[in-house]
């Protein structure tokens, strides 16, 4: 596997610090964080060797067969490599391999990556593959489907030009059953959306403890219902946000189902996953269409600051007010949320001019000043701070300059007002449940800063 080095153009790094980038940036992005994993995938093979972890051999052996794969069919193994559950089980196994408890770790999948990728290119490979260690029923094939195996803790795999992969030995107590991976493929005016609506590679990537934690679905989604939400959502972006539908279209690979909120819709993104938007089912057109913009913003700031960083040595326990969370924030958290909340702003303030209904186009020109004004002041205090790099200036003096030109647009003064209150009210509220801002280094800003006691 050979490991190419990455920069991002000019061009495309101006574009990203100002929020935006287009397909070409994620293009860039993504093909970093493949490079990352494929030297990852080498290092686990050695690590798991140099911890004498149980399943060492079976590693060893299951690279092996990803290797061959990769001679005959190249393209299947780019295309699970950059599946974002592979990219996030690589980083966490390898952080686990480095632990105090490197038995814990779950390099076995490996063996579900071989075998996924020999299945999707139709080549004939036997590989044993090993369950969930932490608990959990699923054997899962990132970007093919899942076996619900029972009790059984490992599966000798057969491949072939069927393309569904075939249980060599049956286990007592009946065969494992199959389930294929649940597509969503929607158009909207010539612009497509492709995922996989996948929770059972979770499971295997992160461990079944941290997806309960996160509520990550516990079982297998009810596919039509998340296909006409996400049609839903994805005309709404593909006729009135075409930017963003772009680089939604553009890295967007899997869906991870979320547990449903009491209202609304709950979203995530994880750190080590380009691509993958953790989802609750679709509420509605536009909660959802939000939804997607702002994680692959999260998604595009973590890869840009991985690759040029952002911040140096932060104070030690300094925390932040952010005006999108109740919690404080560390410099890095607050950072990465005015990036996302950049793309927030851009969202109301395009659906301000197409909303039909006059009470949603208030709410919506509302949420725009809101945000706008919100990313506008933590830009501003953020380019104060000392910690920040050169690149980490660039980048907020970009964000700082783009909220401002739509600041300058012609406003409703009532609903700039209200934005203007509802702001007071949550740093008030903010105020009286952390009364440690009055100690910060920059007590003197409407954000306030406090030092954890």
């Amino acid at each position: 596997m050979t490991v190419p080095s990455h920069e991002l153009p000019r061009r495309v790094l101006c574009a990203l610090a100002a929020g935006g980038g287009g397909p070409v940036a994620v293009r860039c992005l993504r093909d970093a964080e493949l490079s990352r994993t494929r030297l990852l995938m080498h290092h686990i093979v050695e690590r798991s060797a140099a911890v004498r972890h149980p399943h060492a051999a079976l590693v060893g052996r299951a690279f092996a067969v990803l290797l061959d794969v990769e001679r005959a069919a190249a393209a299947s193994v780019v295309a699970l490599l950059a599946h974002p559950a592979v990219a996030a089980w690589a980083v966490h196994t390898v952080r686990t391999l480095h632990g105090a408890q490197p038995d814990g770790a779950n390099p076995g999948f490996m063996a579900a990556v071989a075998a996924s990728a020999a299945a999707r290119a139709g080549l004939p490979a036997l590989v044993d593959v090993p369950a969930n260690p932490d608990g959990g029923r699923h054997i899962a094939l990132p970007g093919v489907g899942w076996f619900d195996a029972g009790a059984a803790a490992l599966l000798r795999l057969r491949t072939g030009p069927g393309g569904e992969p075939e249980p060599v030995a049956v286990p007592a107590g009946g065969g494992p059953r199959w389930h294929p991976a649940v597509r969503i493929d929607t158009t909207h005016d010539g612009l497509r959306l492709a995922a996989d609506l996948d929770f059972a590679s979770w499971h295997h990537a992160l461990g079944a403890a941290y997806c309960a934690e996160r509520g990550v679905g516990p079982g297998e989604p009810e596919p039509d219902r998340w296909r006409d939400g996400l049609a839903a959502a994805w005309a709404l972006l593909g006729s009135h946000h075409r930017g963003t539908a772009h680089e939604v279209a553009a890295a967007l690979r899997v869906l991870v189902p979320l547990a449903d909120p009491a209202q609304g819709t709950t979203s995530s993104t994880f750190a080590g996953a380009f691509g993958a938007v953790a989802l609750s089912a679709p509420a509605g057109p536009r909660t959802t269409a939000l939804a997607l913009a702002h994680e692959l913003q999260h998604s595009k700031f973590i890869v840009l600051a991985r690759l040029h960083p952002l911040l140096g040595e932060e104070a030690p326990g300094e925390l932040y007010y952010a005006p999108w969370r109740s919690d404080p924030r560390p410099l890095g958290a607050l950072l990465d949320g005015a990036y996302a909340f950049l793309a927030v702003a851009r969202f109301w303030r395009t659906q301000r001019l197409v909303e039909a209904d006059p009470q949603s186009k208030d709410e919506a020109d509302v949420q725009f000043h809101r945000w706008a004004g919100a990313t506008h002041d933590v830009a501003q205090m953020l380019l104060r701070h000392p910690a920040l790099t050169d690149m980490g200036r660039f980048v907020t003096a970009r964000m700082l300059a783009r909220v401002h030109r739509w600041r300058q647009e012609p406003a409703s003064e009532r609903a700039a007002a209200a934005a203007r209150d509802a702001a007071a009210a949550h740093l008030a509220e903010w105020r009286r449940t952390h009364p440690h801002g009055a100690d910060a280094w920059y007590s003197s800003s409407t954000l306030v800063a406090c030092r954890t006691p």
